[in-house]
């Protein structure tokens, strides 16, 4: 699963695949246009941080982490960081977006999969973490889709138009991330038996 083929993609399904970022000028180009959006821009940049400042946080963030372009029908479409924010324990922050023509499609989803896997069964990493600072529901969403959780709220963290805002913090450990599958497969087995009871009861009356 996630195996890259010989060029070293990772396809998420037969129109989307992921590849290392940084081998081409426009996987730069890319996200430098992607923060220019309007859309985006209004979504992520507040007093104090803008364009320059997330840039140079992703140029630290792709030095100690892992960072994937993503191309949907072989055009440029979105685009993944993991941030290493502590090597012992392990644990990623997850930073990205995807081409707004792809909302409603499935590829946050495919994309998280992908994260998660990497990040916990590939890296072995204790945990991820997500991080919503201007108010922002397509991320939240992109968050919750991959099973993070709102761990906290730090109060009057950053400004907005001058005003004192909070931001929140998400997350999923790895012992949660590998736990869900049995206990979905703990309850597929009791519906089961219930079926098989009632079954039992029918013939009975």
């Amino acid at each position: 699963m996630y195996e890259p083929d010989q060029f070293g993609r990772i396809w998420l399904d037969g129109d989307f695949f992921i590849a290392p970022f940084g081998y081409f000028d426009k996987d730069y180009e890319y996200v430098i246009n992607y923060l220019r959006d309007p859309v985006t821009a209004s979504r992520t940049f507040f007093d104090g941080f803008n364009e320059g400042e997330i840039l140079q946080l992703y140029a630290g963030y792709l030095k100690n982490g892992h960072g994937w372009i993503g191309f949907h029908k072989n055009k440029r479409a979105g685009y993944l960081i993991l941030d290493t924010i502590s090597f012992h324990p392990l644990i990623y922050s997850i930073h990205g977006g995807i081409d707004k023509k792809l909302f409603g499609k499935g590829y946050g989803t495919k994309s998280m999969e992908f994260i998660k896997h990497f990040a916990f069964k590939t890296k072995c990493a204790s945990k991820v973490e997500g991080y919503e600072l201007k108010k922002n529901s397509l991320i939240t969403g992109y968050f919750k889709c991959g099973g993070l959780t709102k761990e906290c709220e730090l109060k009057d963290r950053i400004l907005v138009d001058g005003v004192l805002k909070p931001i929140s913090i998400y997350g999923l450990s790895s012992k949660d991330y590998l736990d869900r599958p049995k206990k979905k497969e703990v309850k597929k087995g009791k519906r089961k038996r219930k079926r098989k009871r009632k079954r039992k009861r029918k013939r009975r009356s």
